[in-house]
């Protein structure tokens, strides 16, 4: 997956997916993030999709995403 691709992307709650958005990857981003008060230091990655005029975030470790064309 990269930037200007096609996805099918939905948000997990539960355990269970929901309304499928379609649109175009704007950009992918990988941050670093401190958990709690720890020293501990997690990556994550959020991908930011422009679906029906709005930019939405997902999370490809959380969250379902499915290229449907690539670039």
């Amino acid at each position: 997956m990269k930037p200007g691709d096609m996805v099918k992307a939905a948000y997990v709650v539960d355990g269970h997916a929901g309304i499928y958005h379609t649109g175009i990857v704007l950009e992918i981003d990988r941050i670093k993030d401190f958990e709690g008060g720890f020293a501990v230091t997690k990556h994550n990655t959020y991908v930011r999709v422009l679906s029906a005029g709005r930019v939405m975030t997902f999370e490809p470790s959380e969250d379902r995403i499915e290229v449907i064309n690539e670039r």
